[in-house]
């Protein structure tokens, strides 16, 4: 399965924080499966990075973890920007909807422990 993480997992994951769920941690230690971050996500943390810089290590960081883990790099491209109109309008989370977007226009699975995508309904989600 290739499952594309969401950024809370990513870090967790990255981090080897106990706050990453069982069900998480099973599927991406999985040989079977293909986990990849997005660009999205790195361009999230930078972000958060320049606001508390004390708090989150900036992107450049955090992508170097993503390749010593062994995660691939999804890049954005078009169809991810035009598939968010196929979403449900649940909530504003700019950086949510595109993964949400990147996985469903890709036939990735997106894995996360936010509850807010139960809402949206789509097949792509993978709740832990």
């Amino acid at each position: 399965m290739r499952l594309l993480v969401d950024s809370h997992i990513l870090l967790w994951a990255l981090d080897n924080n106990p706050k990453l769920p069982k069900a998480a941690r099973r599927l991406l230690s999985d040989p079977g499966n293909e986990v990849f971050c997005s660009v999205a996500s790195l361009w999230e943390f930078q972000i958060k990075h320049m606001l508390h810089p004390s708090i989150i290590a900036n992107a450049r960081t955090l992508f170097g973890f993503c390749i010593m883990s062994g995660y691939k790099v999804l890049n954005m491209t078009a169809s991810d920007v035009f598939f968010i109109s196929t979403l449900k309008d649940v909530h504003r989370d700019p950086f949510d909807r595109i993964l949400l977007s990147q996985a469903k226009a890709s036939g990735f699975k997106l894995l996360t422990a936010d509850k807010i995508f139960e809402k949206y309904e789509e097949e792509c989600v993978v709740l832990v």
